[in-house]
């Protein structure tokens, strides 16, 4: 195991990986962190997941273009969430495949929305998913240039065998396969969880 930037008594922000047979894992906790504080350990996080994609051909631009929606992911955290401290980025990565989790128990997104008159409609956690992976919606409304994250994750994931998840209130969305997109979303409901979580899996 390997901890930099400290223990978490001694950081606000925490950053661990290490590895056992043919597998290797990540986390990065925000906890109390401000955006110049998590901004190097973000990096270092990215740095450490890119070494876990081994695709087994060579789409250099596609370890890039996920950690770079990972970034997207994160920065929703701090915007939209509400509760940035209880944020949480990890992976874990064998031969065959790579998890990436990047989760907050914030307001979740049905509440995020909700707070622009815009979404003021939307009743359900599931409908407010599916409207927030869609370009250009957020709680700042489809007017300014925000809310664009998850496009940046579905295009990373061109051409790629991937299985995305979505979790927030009281419904799940996923989506699974080639290339996948919002073209066909399964969303059920379930059991209310607090906050928003992003599940990736994509395999090598």
């Amino acid at each position: 195991m390997v901890e930099a930037l400290g223990s978490a008594e001694e950081k606000p922000l925490r950053v661990v990986s290490g590895h056992r047979d043919t597998s290797r894992w990540g986390v990065l906790c925000f906890r109390e962190a401000t955006e110049p504080e998590w901004s190097a350990p973000l990096h270092l996080f990215q740095i450490e997941t890119q070494k876990v994609l081994r695709f087994r051909r060579k789409i250099a631009r596609t370890k890039s273009m996920i950690c770079g929606a990972i970034q997207e992911m994160v920065d929703n955290i701090f915007d939209h969430s509400g509760a940035p401290q209880t944020g949480a980025v990890v992976f874990s990565g064998t031969p065959e495949h790579v998890d990436i989790v990047v989760a907050d128990a914030g307001k979740g997104i049905l509440a995020s929305l909700q707070s622009n008159p815009t979404f003021a409609y939307l009743r359900d956690s599931g409908t407010a998913m599916q409207m927030a992976l869609q370009d250009g919606n957020s709680r700042y409304g489809p007017a300014l240039d925000r809310g664009y994250g998850f496009g940046t994750l579905f295009r990373a994931l061109n051409s790629l065998d991937a299985g995305l998840r979505f979790r927030s209130g009281d419904h799940a969305l996923e989506i699974a396969g080639r290339s996948p997109s919002l073209r066909s979303p399964h969303i059920s409901q379930k059991a209310e969880l607090r906050g928003f979580v992003v599940t990736l899996r994509v395999a090598l």
